[in-house]
């Protein structure tokens, strides 16, 4: 609500006084003349208009009995008329003092701080009350005594803390020369102010709670993004400060897995640049998928229809080539059952391991990337380029580490020419245990037992003579059969179609006939006519 502040000015008659002289020479004259004149008939003023203008005083005897209250006090603090002073209140100061008629005669001259008590009677009457008051009012001000009759008036004032605790105390009613007044406009003020301080202080403080949760949620992105494209030790030490190339770290055995996509040359002259980057990106999903399911493989990067992965970092491991192997599998299985609507063929990939040293780490500062460097990245790039739809080209350390395993099924391509590399021996990962890729059967793995088997045999022609029963052993192989077909060879070249035995007799008699000088033997040529081998 609003507050007034209004001055009174109090206007005295006092003609009487000053009526054919000074106010001594009127009293001695009236002294002089012996005329008594009444209080009433000099200055017409009562004693209750004299105390209404203190609407909060408390007269009482030198009993405690109170006699009568100021106005507001009484609608503050009803039927304290007839009650003891110390029953309905107790002296807060001086500290220790006591509501007695002694000490309240020989402390007059101290200010006086009366605080109610929460006795049972007047908490009542105060709750009966329709507004609400402090159950502790307090007043303040001194006390004055009347020798002649015995009594005493406190004249005081409210001690208030806030205007929210005068309530039911109107702001003229305190007094002018009381302090209180500015004490109450001064602290309303800066409780208004403070207030207003707080409310501002609480809107910038959700302003930057908003800020924060949207800046944190902008790093746990940022971070996010950082460890996608590089380990999250490498990140860490990005972000204490570490120059990029610190970061490079020797491995001295890793196992690096290449991925191609057959024929995508063709594939993207028939496709539009839209359907080219959402094959990729399906095939992408895909391998990524698999890859976050093996802790032990890291996601180096795609470049094109290129996919790389490495195990054996950024976490060192012994088990590397058995890592990149399982993945490498696995791509395998999966690609075969990416479905693409806008192809007619399937798609098929063709993979490439190496295993050997390399160095990992990020150099450069723009657009950083964590790389691999060293021979054996190149290596596996090369076992990729040469390798088949559908298949998995290993080189021989590869070979060499899967071997330890026992169950990984490798075949041997044999010796092989690759772009910068020269001759190198390689084989094919064919499967692991029972389980066999799609792109191999049991039938060529049986084929190719066989072809070690001729080879064999051939080691037996270098190093000396070939017996007919070894000759009966191949025929009687299916597989064997199926590579060289020794019995028709053997009919041919002993120009009837008798079977074996007579192929056989017909070369020994030629052969002791004096064709070939050595005794037991059968020339090679012969022997690779029987046995055409690849």
């Amino acid at each position: 609500g609003y507050i007034f502040q209004t001055n009174f000015r109090l206007q005295f008659d006092n003609s009487p006084f000053f009526e054919g002289g000074s106010c001594g020479e009127v009293a001695s004259e009236n002294a002089a003349a012996g005329a008594e004149m009444e209080l009433d008939d000099v200055l017409p003023l009562t004693s209750l208009s004299i105390l209404s203008l203190f609407p909060f005083f408390i007269y009482f005897d030198r009993y405690n009995e109170i006699h009568s209250v100021g106005s507001t006090l009484d609608q503050i603090m009803p039927n304290l008329v007839r009650t003891k002073l110390n029953k309905n209140f107790f002296l807060r100061k001086p500290k220790y003092g006591t509501l007695t008629w002694n000490y309240i005669r020989s402390n007059t001259h101290m200010i006086f701080e009366l605080c109610t008590k929460a006795s049972e009677g007047i908490t009542k009457l105060m709750k009966n009350e329709e507004t609400e008051i402090d159950l502790h009012f307090r007043l303040q001000g001194q006390i004055y005594v009347f020798e002649d009759t015995g009594d005493a008036i406190f004249l005081c004032s409210p001690r208030l803390e806030s205007m929210s605790a005068c309530k039911s105390t109107f702001f003229g009613d305190l007094e002018a020369h009381d302090t209180t007044k500015n004490q109450l406009v001064s602290s309303t003020l800066r409780l208004h102010l403070i207030r207003r301080l707080l409310d501002e202080e609480r809107e910038q403080s959700m302003l930057q709670n908003q800020y924060l949760s949207v800046l944190n949620t902008e790093m746990r992105i940022t971070e996010g993004l950082i460890r996608q494209i590089m380990p999250r030790d490498v990140a860490l030490q990005i972000k204490e400060g570490t120059p990029f190339v610190n970061t490079c770290e020797e491995f001295s055995e890793a196992t690096v897995l290449f991925s191609d996509l057959v024929g995508f040359t063709e594939i993207c002259s028939s496709l539009s640049p839209m359907q080219v980057a959402g094959l990729l990106n399906r095939m992408y999903m895909t391998f990524d998928t698999l890859t976050d399911a093996s802790p032990n493989v890291y996601k180096v990067e795609t470049i094109g229809d290129a996919y790389m992965l490495v195990s054996g970092l950024p976490d060192r491991t012994e088990h590397h080539a058995k890592h990149a192997a399982d993945i490498a599998m696995e791509m395998i299985q999966a690609i075969q059952n990416v479905k693409i609507a806008f192809l007619k063929e399937p798609l098929a990939v063709k993979l490439g391991m190496h295993s050997g040293p390399v160095v990992a780490g990020v150099v450069g500062w723009k657009v950083p990337r964590y790389c691999l460097f060293g021979d054996t990245v190149n290596t596996a790039s090369r076992m990729e380029t040469a390798s088949e739809a559908l298949k998995i080209h290993i080189s021989d350390s590869t070979n060499e580490h899967l071997k330890r395993y026992g169950n990984y099924i490798t075949r041997q391509r044999g010796w092989h020419a690759h772009k910068g590399k020269g001759q190198l021996p390689t084989y094919w990962l064919c499967g692991q245990g029972d389980t066999i890729l799609a792109s191999y059967t049991k039938n060529e793995l049986m084929e190719e037992e066989a072809k070690k088997q001729v080879n064999q045999v051939l080691e037996q022609v270098n190093e000396g003579a070939l017996s007919v029963d070894v000759l009966q052993q191949l025929s009687n192989n299916p597989a064997l059969q199926r590579q060289i077909n020794p019995l028709q060879k053997v009919a041919e070249l002993g120009k009837e179609e008798q079977g074996v035995e007579e192929g056989a007799r017909k070369i020994k008699e030629e052969e002791e006939n004096g064709r070939k000088k050595k005794k037991g033997a059968i020339k090679i040529e012969n022997v690779s006519a029987i046995c055409n081998i690849l």
